[in-house]
């Protein structure tokens, strides 16, 4: 049995429970002894004329199931139980305070509830309901994109595995996962798959954690994958800079801001076994929770680009549906070298299949940050996902944002080439980028909006920056020479909108 195996089958232990055949002997009160008993009581609390579902009987937490009542075999079927201590501080029932770890259904019913960790209920009066998170206004661990705070994330898991993880390479090819237990402000704990993500770095790299691979259906706070980014480029051994992590964010704070559908992003401190990492970006994983937040439908298909072994189509692997996308003939003309040419009429066919307005957005933020490595530069870093509401780009990695700039309508300036973003969209749609352009540096994405930003970075940030042990530092000093860098990018590519 590898490593791998029995990190996992340890993960799960905890959460079953080994029972004796029900008997009953009446009087006896003696929770975990193996008799069952209507009475019996449970880790000192008295349930009254209340029974157990199921009793621990080998040490340790007991679980007794809230419902109070007994299957034939005196057992619960082996899983995770609201209430049951299985795994200590996920949920609590009474209080439908479900810590944002499991149940995406609350039940608004009196009484007991048993909630399973699929958050589904039983049938005894369970209402269920989809539970709502403020991810970017809660203050807290709920507020995961609030960028007002600095959370702390810890990870544990065995020496050994994190230096498996650490050895592992960072060009997207790594496979390996190793169960952790990952807790948000020093609250509970709860198992989780750790495994190295595509970054540079070689103390300090980045991890991507699946909160629903040691337990199916496992959420956190809605959410079933966490990226802790680092901002290195894959294959720089280095552990990244403070002015990195900056321009990174700042890259995803605009294109929020620019009313892109786009991932949110925040600061935020992470340890293993105790040792602090330092700040990483908290970005938002686009997944299918991701899909269904957006767009209200997760049953299309997502594909992803950024030139690793990671890329490629990212849903409907593995249920026979991998070929059949029926959104994309129309796009066989989308990728150079085709042998299907661009449509006469793309003019006014393409919006009926494309969300235009997204890929403009999109385009022109990517312009204005000019990142070298998205679209309108070259053909790189995004997902593309197509569903009954059309094809929509979605942005992805900004970690050469902020470098150079390049002319924001034919990426001239720094070694920029055309892409299908230029060869198929200017002849048609360049006066509605044009505008897009022009309108959103004269609304949101002001000089001042910038500045804001990036003052914003220094109140909430300098703390846990100062505390990298890294790549700390005093936060005002990459802030100061991004702000330099808008000096003279803004007024650049506003002189080439006016020229344009």
């Amino acid at each position: 049995m590898d490593s791998l195996t029995v990190s996992r089958l340890a993960a799960f232990l905890p959460l079953f429970v080994a029972c004796q055949p029900a008997t009953t002997i009446g009087g006896d009160t003696t929770c975990g002894d193996g008799v069952r008993d209507p009475t019996e009581m449970c880790d000192g609390n008295d349930l009254g004329a209340a029974t157990c579902a199921s009793i621990g009987n080998g040490g340790g937490a007991l679980a007794c199931r809230r419902d109070c009542t007994l299957d034939v075999t005196g057992c619960v079927a082996a899983g995770v139980v609201c209430g049951d201590d299985v795994v200590a501080g996920l949920e609590q029932c009474d209080g439908a305070d479900l810590r944002g770890h499991s149940c995406q259904s609350l039940s608004l019913g009196a009484g007991d509830l048993a909630c399973t960790v699929d958050c589904s209920f039983d049938v005894t009066g369970c209402a269920s309901q989809t539970a709502t998170y403020d991810l970017s206004g809660a203050a807290g661990c709920e507020g995961v994109y609030n960028p007002d705070q600095v959370l702390d994330y810890a990870l544990t898991m065995s020496p050994a595995e994190w230096s498996a993880v650490l050895a592992e390479p960072g060009d997207g090819s790594s496979t390996l996962i190793v169960v952790a237990q990952l807790s948000c402000g020093g609250g509970p704990s709860i198992p989780v798959g750790v495994h190295r993500k595509r970054s540079g770095g070689t103390h300090k790299i980045g991890l991507k954690i699946d909160v629903n691979y040691a337990v199916d259906g496992l959420t956190s706070y809605g959410l079933k994958n966490l990226i802790f980014d680092n901002s290195v480029a894959s294959g720089d051994a280095s552990d990244g800079s403070l002015d990195l992590l900056v321009r990174e964010y700042l890259g995803w704070r605009m294109l929020g801001l620019a009313g892109a559908v786009a991932s949110r992003a925040v600061f935020a401190n992470l340890s293993v076994n105790n040792a602090g990492l330092g700040v990483f970006l908290n970005v938002e994983a686009v997944d299918k929770v991701f899909l269904h937040d957006r767009f209200a439908d997760a049953s299309g298909w997502l594909h992803k680009l950024s030139g690793g072994p990671g890329d490629g189509l990212k849903t409907h692997e593995s249920d026979g549906l991998a070929d059949q996308n029926p959104y994309e003939d129309y796009f066989c003309f989308w990728t150079k070298g085709q042998a299907c040419p661009v449509p006469t009429d793309v003019g006014t066919t393409l919006p009926e299949h494309l969300q235009l307005d997204q890929l403009l957005r999109v385009g022109a933020v990517n312009a204005l940050i000019a990142n070298t490595d998205g679209l309108i530069f070259k053909d790189n870093n995004y997902y593309h996902y197509d569903y009954a509401g059309g094809r929509v780009y979605l942005p992805w990695d900004l970690d050469t944002a902020m470098n150079a700039g390049f002319d924001p309508f034919t990426g001239a300036g720094v070694g920029g080439r055309t892409t299908m973003y230029t060869d198929v969209l200017f002849p048609t749609f360049e006066a509605d980028y044009d505008e897009l352009l022009t309108t959103l540096m004269a609304v949101p994405l002001t000089r001042a909006a910038i500045d804001t930003e990036l003052a914003r970075v220094v109140t909430v940030a300098s703390v846990a920056m100062a505390a990298d042990p890294y790549v700390g530092g005093d936060a005002a000093t990459p802030v100061a020479a991004i702000s330099s860098w808008w000096d003279e990018q803004y007024p650049a590519v506003a002189a080439s909108v006016a020229a344009h």
